[in-house]
């Protein structure tokens, strides 16, 4: 593990940007993510080669991240502006209908909505669950 020293609101010290070494490769919230989407898309890329799974969701899943990461892009300069928000509930909503990967993406670039326990908890349920889709119930097609 290794991380910055940094202070927190009151100048005392505390860690940021925490890291897990792996011998001389540095794995930070934001390389993870890339590799946990990165290796989704790739297996739907792969089912997609050998018609297993069907282009449609492919492309669901990769414009419903776009559609996921604006979203969390629009609600953390709207945070930070004190104007209106985007709804927890439609963020997650996003997530649903297939735009985990990129709201996983933003989560760790923009560094929103990564520390809230209830939304993780609820986020990660829905990762789970698709991913628990393509593994369990997904159709084998021949």
């Amino acid at each position: 593990m290794a991380y910055d020293l940094g202070l927190d609101e009151h100048q005392r010290p505390r860690a940021v940007r925490a890291r897990l070494e792996c011998g001389r490769l540095l794995w930070s919230g934001k390389s993870l993510a890339l590799v946990v989407a990165g290796a989704f898309f790739a297996t739907l890329a792969l089912g997609v080669s050998r018609e297993r799974i069907s282009t449609a969701s492919l492309i669901v899943y990769a414009v419903m991240s776009g559609v996921a990461f604006v979203a969390y892009a629009i609600d953390k300069t709207s945070a930070r502006r004190g104007d209106w928000r985007i709804s927890e509930a439609t963020l997650h909503l996003f997530a649903i209908l297939g735009g985990w990967p990129g709201a996983l993406l933003a989560q760790q670039w923009l560094r929103h909505k990564n520390r809230k326990l209830l939304f993780q908890v609820i986020f990660w349920i829905v990762v789970l669950v698709h991913i628990a889709f393509w593994i369990l119930l997904a159709p084998n097609r021949r």
